[in-house]
Parts: C-alpha cells; sequence; structure tokens
C-alpha cells in the first residue's frame, strides 16, 4: 500500500469529477487530506461550500476498509459530496490494519475501530460524528466503534443482517453486537433484505432503529433517504 498521504493535486483532481454530481455547486469544496505517523489509514475531510446558508455542526464520518473489503467503498465519495452540498462536514476514512490480520474476528474489528477513532480525532472534528456506514465489512467496524465511543447517530447502507452474514470477511464466526443504542440509527436497504433484517436483525427485531426501504440503492435513493433522515434527527 502506498504510505504516501494523498497530494492536493489528486484530491483537486477527484474534485473536479465530482462536481458534475450536482449543477448546484458554484465553487469548489475544501478539501484536505491527511495520514497519521505510523498508520496504514488516511482520511479526507470534506466541507461544505461558503455559500451554503445552513452548515451543520455534526459531523459525517465514512469509513470504509478498502483491502479488506471492497464494497465499503461503494458510493461513500459521491454521497459524501453530496451531504457537503447539503450543508454537512464529511470525513471519508480509509482503514487498513498492518501485517497479518488477528485470527479472531473481535481482535480484528478492534484494531479497525480503534484506528477509525484516530483519524475522527487526527481529522479535528469537535462534535460527536454521525458514522455513516456502507456494505457489510464497513457495518461491522461502524458498530464496533460506537461501543466504546460516543457518536450521534449512525447510518448502515445494506449492512449485515447479523454476523453469520460477514463469515466471508472475518477469520471466524463470532457473536451478534450486544450494545444499546442511545443515539438514533438507519438502515436504508432494498425490499428484499429488508425483509432478512426483520428476519435476523437483532436492532430491527428489538425495534431500536429506523428504516428506509429504496427500490434500488443508487446514489439519488441514498441521498435523499439519508439527507431527509438526517435532516429529521440531528
Amino acid at each position: 500500500m502506498n504510505l504516501i498521504a494523498p497530494s492536493y493535486r489528486s484530491l483537486l483532481s477527484s474534485l473536479s469529477k465530482q462536481r458534475l454530481l450536482s449543477p448546484l455547486a458554484p465553487e469548489l469544496y475544501f478539501l484536505r487530506g491527511g495520514r497519521r505517523a505510523n498508520s496504514y489509514a488516511s482520511f479526507v475531510v470534506r466541507e461544505p461550500p461558503a455559500n451554503v446558508a445552513n452548515q451543520r455542526v455534526i459531523p459525517l464520518i465514512f469509513p470504509s476498509a478498502s483491502a479488506w473489503d471492497p464494497a465499503s467503498v461503494t458510493g461513500q465519495t459521491s454521497l459524501a459530496a453530496m451531504l457537503a452540498e447539503h450543508g454537512y462536514t464529511g470525513v471519508e476514512i480509509d482503514l487498513e490494519v498492518p501485517g497479518p490480520r488477528p485470527a479472531i474476528p473481535n481482535k480484528l474489528l478492534n484494531i479497525f475501530a480503534k484506528e477509525l477513532a484516530s483519524q475522527i480525532r487526527l481529522s479535528g472534528q469537535m462534535f460527536k460524528p454521525c458514522i455513516i456506514s456502507h456494505g457489510v465489512g464497513s457495518s461491522l467496524i461502524a458498530q464496533t466503534y460506537i461501543e466504546s465511543n460516543n457518536a450521534s447517530g449512525l447510518v448502515m447502507i445494506s449492512p449485515a443482517v447479523d454476523t453469520h452474514e460477514a463469515l466471508h470477511l472475518l477469520p471466524a464466526p463470532m457473536k451478534e453486537f450486544t450494545y444499546e443504542p442511545n443515539f438514533p440509527i438507519l438502515i436504508v436497504d432494498t425490499p428484499e433484505r429488508i425483509e432478512l433484517h426483520e428476519q435476523r436483525n437483532r436492532l430491527v427485531k428489538d425495534g431500536l432503529v429506523d428504516m428506509a426501504i429504496v427500490p434500488q440503492l443508487v446514489e439519488k435513493n441514498v441521498f435523499s433517504a439519508v439527507a431527509k433522515w438526517l435532516d429529521d434527527q440531528l
């Protein structure tokens, strides 16, 4: 893995493509990136354009672990860009475990979660964040993080319905999470997968989460569901 932090040239190159997502953006986003010394993780902070009237104070954290679960980065950059125009500061954080990955699932996820906490601190966010995960692996990292860290909310886009669904990523089976959330949680998924959540997901069966059903997990659908929920809850 390249250990050099992303250059501003590459960030601006990425940005020029991201601006095409919305014709309403009259100016560039402010982006800054970083990497902690001796860390394999990196982050990019995406702040709203200065002309956005309603600047939100709760930062949005978009964790991924692309080398472990490539699906965890799906749609995250475009969602962060669209929510920046909606007034939210977003921090995209890509995590990695240096060296051999632990053979015990909880140890592996704890390493990811501790690195996520470190990167959030390094990004300079002052308020308790809302975590937005995508896919199976990212949802496990996000839930491990909130077990021992404060958060304002949690959004899981097509997460694992239970830990058994994550066996293709984990070195061994693991127990279900047992945390009791004291903040709002949203699950965004398709009708077919919502049925699976209702059958197998502990949070859904216990009535501890909101659910947004979208016909397909495409950018427009996901953004509409997430933005509306964020406006209502945060």
